[in-house]
């Protein structure tokens, strides 16, 4: 498994990593109370919004179709696919219903390998169906969560000019930074030229602004979203949650 992990995620003697995976998270109100889906799960506050934090919610329909033309402006730059996260303590039937192609495809290669067959069946598809199947599971303890990611995979520029077919453009996906703790932290703009501007604002319908115990600093911060969210042409409800979370 080392080995494995070395070709794919790290980055080797200053190298492009085979694989470089960024993911966003997303917790859906499946299965949850009126309450929780108006006001947001205590525990998410007491995880993620210790200090005030904000929950925004977005329209699942347009957010998918953002996602498409992202796919399209992207071309042949790498892969994008989004889907439910499997949970460790899922059922059978769950894990098949996710992820039966690709275990699928996993297994007759891992076969052909086995058997020393030359060249092995789903080799062109293989990478994507490791990378679907170990970016959507996770263990049992964050459930409650529900979440949903979406997984961006861009292509490794080097190993595609090797294997690239005549006429191919493979268009590269920039890769940005923030600094986070005193360390520089990847990431992606997957919306940039298709989302995020007074043109075509981000899908939010609703932004939860944090429980808190000072009712004035609370309807501040509501306030300020307001104003944020306006300047950016987002129409969206903006409230407090009515949660007695103190921090």
């Amino acid at each position: 498994m080392a080995a494995h992990e070395n070709i794919l995620w790290n980055n080797l003697d200053g190298k492009e990593p085979l694989s470089e995976p960024y993911i966003t998270s997303f917790c859906t109100t499946k299965n949850q109370s009126e309450q929780v889906i108006e006001h947001g799960l205590l525990s998410q506050w007491r995880g993620y919004g210790r200090d005030g934090g904000y929950a925004i919610v977005f329209d699942t329909a347009c957010f998918s179709q953002l996602l498409d033309e992202v796919g399209e402006k992207w071309g042949n730059g790498g892969d994008l696919f989004c889907g439910d996260v499997v949970y460790s303590t899922d059922s059978e039937s769950k894990f098949l219903k996710e992820f039966e192609e690709d275990l699928r495809v996993i297994s007759n290669f891992s076969l052909d390998c086995y058997r020393g067959v030359k060249e092995p069946r789903n080799l062109e598809i293989i990478f994507s169906a490791l990378m679907k199947c170990s970016c959507r599971y996770k263990h049992w303890g964050f459930k409650e969560e529900n979440e949903v990611r979406v997984i961006a995979v861009p292509h490794n520029m080097e190993v595609c000019e090797l294997v690239r077919p005549d006429g191919i453009i493979i268009h590269k996906i920039p890769r940005k930074h923030y600094l986070r703790s005193g360390r520089m932290v990847p990431y992606i703009d997957l919306f940039e030229g298709v989302a995020s501007s007074s043109e075509k604002p981000l899908p939010i319908n609703r932004i939860i602004v944090g429980p808190s115990a000072n009712t004035q600093e609370r309807a501040r911060r509501v306030r300020a979203v307001e104003i944020l969210i306006d300047q950016y042409g987002i129409k969206a409800v903006v409230f407090a949650s009515e949660i007695p979370y103190l921090g």
